[in-house]
């Protein structure tokens, strides 16, 4: 691939709490985490490029058996702020799930969430690279402004436990 592929951190603020969102861009045609090889998913909604306007409008159906027509940002809910516990030195697991896949205008996007589900607020972001995959587990270079390094992330079939966890 030519392009690096980005990632984003947002932290969300909800009427009864808080978590943060690891969103790693998934090009058009590539399978979801935890998608046996050779087996496609699910095809985004909404027009690409549109402003996001909560999650009804940025979150993916899934559609087993369908490319997605419009690139992804693969997503997972992680229970505290991985930018405060993924220092170097600190290697302690952060529990993730991953959720469905939104829309690439997340990327970008900070303020309020449709229908009174909260507030993001982009805490990090940059570019990454896929080192290793396993079927449950991924290797990823993070290169942010503040996530450097390497980390693990388990979990990577749809609504799975996992954790997030600095590697170095």
């Amino acid at each position: 691939m030519d392009q690096p592929l980005r990632f984003v951190v947002l932290h969300h603020l909800l009427a009864d709490g808080q978590h943060w969102d690891l969103m790693l861009e998934r090009p058009a045609g590539l399978a979801a985490p935890g998608t046996p090889r050779g087996i496609s998913d699910a095809g985004a909604q909404g027009a690409a490029g549109s402003s996001p306007r909560g999650p009804s409008e940025i979150e993916t159906s899934s559609v087993p058996g369908l490319s997605p027509p419009v690139n992804t940002l693969a997503t997972w809910q992680l229970m505290a702020d991985p930018v405060g516990t993924a220092a170097p030195g600190v290697s302690g697991p952060i529990p993730a799930r991953h959720i469905g896949d939104h829309r690439m205008a997340y990327l970008e996007y900070q303020g309020p969430v449709s229908r009174g589900r909260g507030h993001v607020r982009r805490v990090d972001g940059g570019v990454y690279e896929l080192v290793a995959e396993q079927p449950d587990r991924w290797v990823l270079r993070l290169a942010g402004s503040r996530l450097n390094g390497r980390f693990a992330l388990t979990g990577l079939a749809d609504g799975a436990e996992g954790i997030f966890q600095r590697l170095e």
